[in-house]
């Protein structure tokens, strides 16, 4: 993505953001990371293996957040979600999501 950019003209992944992924993605756990969407500066994605039981290391979570907490070339703050366990992977019924029959037809309504 970085090069696409450079050769574009455009920082769709700037130098600060690839330097804070670099080293993100050398941290035990993290198994990956980038950037979405366009890029340009405003968020980055990491994929991270957190398990129940880490002792007696940090967990991968705690070390990307020293990392962020000391990073010095971009401002971040991370915006973390988790997989639920408390179910495991389903299919949901469109009535049993509050707000989702509504937000589906209005979705269809403009089309």
């Amino acid at each position: 993505m970085r090069q696409m950019g450079v050769l574009a003209g455009v920082p769709i992944e700037p130098p600060e953001q690839t330097k804070l992924l670099d080293t993100c993605v050398a941290l035990a756990g993290v198994i990956g990371g980038g950037v979405p969407g366009a890029g340009g500066y405003d968020a980055v994605w990491l994929l991270v293996c957190d398990p129940v039981d880490c002792s007696p290391d940090q967990p991968p979570t705690q070390r990307i957040a020293y990392v962020w907490s000391n990073y010095k070339h971009l401002s971040v703050s991370p915006l973390s979600a988790s997989e639920s366990t408390a179910r495991g992977s389903r299919l949901e019924k469109l009535e049993e999501v509050p707000g989702l029959k509504d937000a589906v037809a209005l979705k269809a309504s403009t089309y």
